[in-house]
């Protein structure tokens, strides 16, 4: 049953009223909202993680004892992933957090997040700059301030770029953008990691992208099951075309990085379950998943909006507020995103895994938090303030990682960046190429195109 806080259980009529408000509320919340009890069939495996550490765990154990388990199954995996206890979730992130440390120290890396244009010709129904999306100004930063946040990016030690669009596959777009990944990696002496995000295009530009010089690739798949992503978009989008196109980022030698979203509509728990183990069989070398995040205006959000306020409406004259469903929602769906994080590190392993700007808007900490549950990656966003508000793929968007209006370069990124990283337990590896060690294997050492840098890489 959802356990939601009350202010005062004093007289039976409140307890009565609260219970016949969870009876008639539960059925319309998320999924990740509802408790699950612990039955009693829990394998050995998922009991030594949920064991693992703390003051009133079963037994201590030394960190060593963490170890990746790539071959959980699909009942374990929607296990650990459901909502149990609050015991249950501590026990998860540390044991995903002593893998990562394990790999990594207690080091994080920086990719440098640039959203260079927001022209889009599809019109997936949850995202805020989708084609038909009313409102919105569209932009592409010119050349020369491209350039401008390359330099600054190269310049403070970020040693990757994420250059991200929305998604235009004309011949324009792409000869352009391989013209200017070309001209980034001449200015900043290959001092750059390239990382595109620029949705479905076909092989044969996927391929000219990377001879210009790009490496990394992060397409999210949103989700792994079919039927859940025709739902979430118009019906000339195809899944198994998006799939493809993962396989062709791999095969022409990309660090090929994908990721899903938490918590959006027609979500069950068994769907989160096959998406890590989607992402283990996609082997996938960076991982991007974050929250879903409704955006009004959308063919999605409108809806749950809408459904929400419906719920919020019946909180009138009880004794808690309003507001409150809004705290317990953001709560849990941080809470259901850092499980997925953790199982990811678990069964995933040696991967890269961003914690991302989304959980900032749900959470000041959530950044830090999923730097505590396995993540060793953060993504600040340097794109100018002037364009940002034109870049809301979710409300609130713009808001994270700050930066003045009328500043090319954001103002204090590095003291920020630096200051999150801290709050999660970790310490910035400025100037540091971490190349997936993931991908480093997949190539026995030696994959293509990264030149001198792999050494420094692993």
């Amino acid at each position: 049953m959802l356990s939601l806080p009350i202010r005062s259980r004093g007289l039976f009529g409140i307890v009565a009223e609260y219970s016949s408000f969870l009876r008639k509320a539960e059925p319309a919340l998320p999924f990740f909202m509802r408790s699950t009890p612990i039955p009693d069939g829990v394998s050995d495996r998922v009991r030594k993680i949920w064991n693992f550490g703390g003051e009133n765990s079963l037994s201590k154990r030394p960190e060593s004892e963490a170890k990746a388990i790539p071959d959980l199954s699909f009942d374990e995996l929607k296990m650990l992933l459901q909502k149990h206890t609050p015991e249950t979730d501590a026990a998860l992130f540390r044991y995903s957090n002593s893998i990562a440390n394990q790999l990594f120290g207690n080091k994080c890396y920086v990719r440098a997040l640039v959203e260079f244009s927001n022209v889009c010709r599809k019109n997936c129904k949850y995202c805020g700059i989708r084609k038909d999306m009313k409102g919105v100004r569209r932009y592409t930063i010119p050349d020369h301030e491209l350039m401008a946040l390359a330099k600054f990016a190269y310049e403070n030690k970020f040693t990757s770029l994420v250059l991200q669009s929305g998604e235009l596959g004309t011949e324009t777009r792409i000869s352009w953008l391989c013209d200017m990944i070309k001209k980034i990696v001449k200015e900043t002496n290959d001092g750059l990691r390239i990382v595109i995000s620029i949705g479905e295009l076909p092989h044969k530009d996927y391929k000219a992208l990377f001879d210009a010089g790009a490496r990394r690739t992060l397409t999210r798949i949103e989700t792994s099951n079919p039927k859940l992503y025709a739902k979430l978009h118009p019906k000339d989008h195809s899944w198994q075309e998006r799939v493809d196109v993962l396989k062709d980022q791999s095969a022409i030698g990309y660090m090929m990085g994908t990721g899903v979203m938490a918590g959006v509509p027609h979500q069950v728990p068994g769907d989160l379950a096959n998406d890590i183990l989607f992402l283990r069989d996609m082997k996938a070398s960076m991982i991007g998943m974050g929250p879903w995040i409704p955006s009004p205006g959308t063919p999605l959000g409108d809806p749950f909006l809408a459904q929400m306020t419906r719920i919020t409406q019946r909180l009138e004259g009880r004794p808690w507020d309003r507001s409150d469903l809004k705290k317990w929602y953001n709560e849990d769906l941080l809470k259901q995103t850092l499980r997925m994080y953790a199982c990811a590190r678990i069964v995933c392993y040696d991967v890269n895994m961003a914690a991302t700007t989304a959980l900032e808007v749900i959470s000041p900490t959530g950044r830090q938090q999923a730097l505590r549950a396995g993540c060793n990656i953060m993504m600040p966003n340097i794109t100018p303030r002037k364009y940002r508000d034109g870049y809301e793929i979710y409300t609130k968007k713009a808001e994270v990682d700050g930066g003045g209006a009328d500043t090319l370069i954001p103002v204090g990124t590095i003291a920020r960046v630096d200051k999150v990283a801290a709050e999660g337990g970790r310490v910035v590896d400025w100037g540091v190429v971490k190349d997936p060690l993931h991908h480093l294997r997949k190539w026995g050492g030696h994959p293509p195109g990264l030149k001198g840098l792999t050494s420094a890489s692993s």
